[in-house]
């Protein structure tokens, strides 16, 4: 009995002691937490607020937490607290962008990055250019994520993956021949590395040069052979200039390495239909449908019943 008092004591000693630390040893606490446990730093915080609601960091840091949590709605209010209290901590804008992107409200994220660049030095924009520009793609202006891309390429050369971004941008606009300026600049710094190569066999297909792509998703291939995408690719290229029994066994590698894609299902059926074989051609297109890819699913009820 004696013990369970003293141990009473001192859980209850400790609770009154854990009653009367200050904000600032709350906010240390959180800020500890915010590296290991974010539920944790989330409560610290939070009762670091009670004691101080004047504090800006307080607020900033629990935005942080939230955010890492994909609490984005609540991080945004933190980070707008933030900003209220000290309007210095301009990164809050970028941290609010982020999270309305993530929430899909691109109009709302592309507003805060602009605060952020408006606000911000020449030289802490960079990243802002890039996120601006991916929330561009998100919502499908991609005239104008190639402006951001290309004001991250000219205003920061030495980020190594400014040039690819403004290629994703070139290629979903179908500029090709500037989208493969910006690949070989790729090429000459990393010469290994199978993305590039990949994404330059886009960049011939879509010249109608289909012989240049396939050599290049050949090369992609030698440096990561379980890219399911490039042996698509490569059938599909196969697949234009004729070659259905090349290209029969590209998709044939890319649905075992993925077996979840109905597109492969779908292209296979075309060119095994192209040879004369509707049982094949039949099958691949009803499991393609079954997968969620109804492109060529009609010809189910056209051609094989």
């Amino acid at each position: 009995m004696k013990t369970i008092l003293i141990f009473f004591l001192l859980i209850t000693g400790t609770l009154r002691l854990y009653a009367q630390l200050p904000s600032d040893k709350l906010f240390r606490s959180g800020y500890y937490y915010l590296q290991v446990d974010n539920d944790k730093a989330i409560y610290y915080l939070s009762k670091a607020i009670e004691r101080d609601s004047t504090r800006a960091k307080y607020y900033y840091f629990r935005g942080i937490a939230r955010y890492k949590k994909g609490d984005y709605e609540d991080s945004i209010d933190d980070f707008e607290s933030a900003n209220r209290l000290d309007t210095v901590i301009v990164i809050t804008y970028m941290y609010q962008g982020m999270a309305y992107k993530n929430l899909g409200m691109y109009e709302e994220a592309g507003e805060r990055i602009d605060k952020f660049i408006n606000k911000s030095s020449q030289d802490s924009t960079g990243y802002a250019y890039l996120l601006r520009g991916k929330v561009h793609m998100a919502a499908g202006n991609y005239e104008e994520a190639l402006f951001d891309f290309t004001l991250l390429t000219e205003s920061f050369p030495d980020i190594a993956s400014s040039n690819y971004y403004r290629l994703v941008a070139y290629l979903q606009l179908g500029d090709y021949t500037s989208a493969l300026k910006d690949v070989n600049l790729l090429l000459a710094e990393t010469p290994d590395f199978y993305g590039y190569y990949f994404y330059r066999g886009n960049v011939y297909f879509g010249m109608g040069k289909f012989r240049k792509a396939i050599e290049d998703y050949s090369t992609s291939l030698v440096h990561n052979k379980f890219n399911a995408d490039a042996y698509y690719r490569r059938g599909m290229a196969f697949d234009t200039l004729s070659q259905h029994l090349e290209a029969i066994d590209n998709y044939t590698y890319a649905i075992a390495i993925n077996a979840s894609d109905g597109v492969y299902y779908s292209r296979r059926g075309n060119s095994r239909f192209s040879i004369g074989n509707r049982e094949g051609a039949c099958l691949d297109w009803t499991i393609a449908g079954n997968l969620g890819y109804y492109e060529d699913f009609d010809k189910v009820k056209r051609l094989c019943e």
